[in-house]
């Protein structure tokens, strides 16, 4: 999978963007904008397992996940971070004690969820990659439906890091955009957008 292979610095970022943008030339439109997509499944070790029980990368997984083209889907548990390794530990039973739950990912998860149903262009807009830069972590794309553009800025790394994220295409100087998911205000310059985004971690902007 080239999320985790990234993740897990098995891979690089320029390879993760390439592969996930590349299934848009494999299939039809249609075909990618109605996958079933999902990070974990009756198949396969669990999520937190395979990202070393991790709470940012995690959150940084479903960060990307309900930004993609498709149809985001939980394996039931994920949203807890329940652990597990390959078939059949994968399939534990859900504990339903919320003191067992990991950190704040369930809350996360209903928090991207909702953006993406007040979002149309995150269901269904077109898909343009802003920027990769390997050394500083960065990956930036942004999905846009009509005058509906929306924002996506990964740090896939392990330290701070700032990025200078190009947006002319976007919006114009001077225009202030929010953080989707905690309404920090972000302002054009330059055509383009500086933010500074903790190790693991991810914003939408619209």
């Amino acid at each position: 999978d080239a999320l985790l292979a990234c993740w897990n610095g098995k891979d690089t970022i320029i390879h993760f963007a390439d592969q996930v943008e590349g299934l848009f030339k494999i299939y039809p439109r249609e075909n990618v904008y109605s996958m079933y997509v999902t990070l974990g499944s009756h198949d396969t070790e669990r999520l937190a397992s395979m990202l070393g029980d991790q709470l940012d990368k995690i959150k940084l997984a479903f960060t990307f996940l309900f930004a993609y083209p498709g149809a985001p889907a939980i394996y039931y548990g994920d949203e807890i971070g329940l652990e597990g390794g390959k078939d059949p530990d994968c399939r534990r039973a859900f504990s339903w004690d919320p003191a067992t739950w990991k950190g704040d990912l369930r809350p996360w998860l209903q928090e991207l969820i909702a953006v993406r149903k007040r979002r149309s262009s995150l269901r269904r807009g077109e898909y343009v990659r802003l920027m990769v830069d390997e050394a500083r972590g960065g990956y930036a794309f942004a999905r846009t439906l009509g005058e509906e553009k929306t924002l996506i800025a990964l740090n896939i790394s392990d330290k701070t890091t700032d990025l200078q994220i190009p947006v002319q295409t976007l919006w114009k100087d001077g225009q202030t955009l929010r953080s989707l998911l905690d309404n920090r205000p972000f302002t054009v310059s330059d055509g383009k957008i500086a933010l500074s985004l903790a190790a693991w971690s991810g914003v939408y902007i619209g």
